[in-house]
């Protein structure tokens, strides 16, 4: 018959050896290293309608283009 000793269990592999008092416990490494991402979504209110330009908007606007285009051939000419 054996006699029962004070000596720990051995440990198997599967199982890590526990840790001595000058040995520290090992820690488990981080689940994951990604950073957490929180994605929003919302549905857009509508907005209000784009106004379409009334036809003398297109009209001053044109004639400005064509006053500057005019300007700049006349300084290109004197030159």
């Amino acid at each position: 018959m054996k006699t029962p000793t004070a000596e720990p269990p051995k440990p198997t592999a599967t199982e890590p050896p526990a840790p001595t008092a000058t040995e520290p416990a090992p820690t488990a490494p981080p689940a994951s290293t990604a950073t957490p991402t929180r994605i929003v979504t919302q549905e857009p209110e509508p907005s209000e309608p784009v106004p379409i330009p009334e036809p003398i908007t297109v009209v001053l606007f044109g004639t400005g283009l064509a006053a500057l285009s005019a300007a700049a051939a006349a300084r290109r000419k004197q030159d």
